[in-house]
């Protein structure tokens, strides 16, 4: 794929270099026209076809082959860029994803300013498709982590992007498929939060697969907050099972024993990710309708290690925190939905690198006291 030795090149877009301009882009698609035209002026010649929503198809590719044929390249090379990779082409049409070239950009060691503008424009553009609810798979970027600080304050657009891209990795990590997540399983189906400084997905685990209702079934929640972010085990109230009954049957030192047993999981990602926290909490919302935001009744929100017996990391015991949780959660009258979750700092250089997506699935391994627990039956 080497231009000729010396060669001065060319860069045409949507035609063929020496040919009239498409009068418009219907023009350009009738014609048989490539987005991008690179040629050293003889028979040397690169096309490229880029494609954001539509599929690429092998007639598509046919007709840009023909087209430059018929203007004196004979053998021009084809390289699509795709959001997913979506047909089997020939061998000779090299295929890449838009991901992959925005990883490729962002990891040049010295950036143009055409660069940084090509990267922050790609980002602007995947922001947009996401608002717009596209059901695109594959995405225009990469998880390069989770930063907001003073010069990239947290905006509602930029963390639903963000966190479409964590969810994508994750869904697919081969240590939360073992773990039992769903890695076909629907996520949410919108992320909303515009105006409550927060959005949030979950990944849906197997055992869950063909429930009406993810609610039924425990699921791995992730949030980004305006000031922290969260990798959860959510327990939602109308969870099947016999969740409470059970509950009951261990007493407050079984239920203890559980949170103990998570906070000992949980001491080597504190140790990494400076200014963790292992947390659990219980909350009462009302919604007035299924997609509105839901208004906060109470809650109970509290570090795991106020449990420990000690001052455990600096937290001073207080067990009474646990046990009034316990006491809600066997002795509701209303919805309650209860989880344990790891907070993390944006602040941390880990979570704000693509190493993020390591702490979260650790974090949820983590939990697995409480998932073994409430999927016992």
């Amino acid at each position: 794929m080497e231009p000729p030795r010396g060669a001065r090149l060319r860069v045409t877009e949507q035609a063929i270099p020496g040919q009239h301009a498409p009068s418009d882009e219907s023009d350009a698609e009738r014609r048989g026209l490539p987005d991008l035209v690179i040629d050293d002026g003889g028979n040397w010649a690169v096309l490229f076809e880029a494609k954001f929503q539509a599929k690429l198809t092998k007639d598509q590719i046919r007709r840009h082959r023909r087209t430059a044929q018929r203007s004196g390249i004979h053998e021009p090379q084809v390289i699509a860029i795709v959001v997913e990779r979506n047909c089997k082409t020939d061998p000779k049409i090299e295929v890449r994803e838009w991901r992959e070239l925005y990883a490729w950009l962002a990891a040049q060691p010295s950036k143009s300013l055409l660069v940084r503008e090509f990267l922050a424009y790609t980002r602007v553009l995947e922001r947009r498709m996401i608002a717009a609810e596209y059901h695109t798979r594959g995405t225009l970027t990469m998880f390069e982590g989770l930063r907001f600080d003073d010069d990239e304050p947290f905006t509602y657009p930029e963390a639903k992007r963000r966190i479409r891209l964590l969810g994508d990795i994750l869904q697919q990590r081969k240590d939360l498929i073992e773990f039992g997540v769903d890695r076909t399983g629907d996520r949410r189906p919108a992320i909303t939060g515009r105006d409550v400084g927060r959005v949030w997905d979950f990944l849906p685990l197997r055992i869950a697969r063909g429930a009406n209702n993810f609610t039924a079934y425990p699921h791995l929640t992730l949030a980004l907050h305006t000031d922290e972010a969260q990798a959860a085990i959510t327990v939602p109230n109308g969870i099947r099972g016999g969740f409470r009954t059970r509950l009951r049957s261990i007493g407050i030192d079984g239920f203890g024993q559980i949170l103990l047993d998570i906070e000992q999981n949980m001491r080597p990602i504190v140790r990494r990710s400076s200014g963790a926290e292992p947390r659990v909490y219980a909350i009462q919302r009302h919604y007035a309708t299924q997609r509105s935001e839901p208004r906060l009744i109470a809650k109970i929100d509290t570090d795991i290690r106020t449990y420990v017996p000690g001052d455990a990391d600096g937290v001073k015991q207080q067990p009474q925190w646990i046990e009034g949780l316990y006491s809600l959660l066997t002795s509701k009258r209303s919805n309650i939905q209860f989880g344990v979750y790891l907070k993390l700092d944006y602040r941390c250089k880990i979570v704000s690198s693509a190493k993020a997506t390591d702490l979260f699935a650790d974090a949820w391994k983590a939990c697995t006291p409480l998932l073994d627990f409430v999927l016992a039956d």
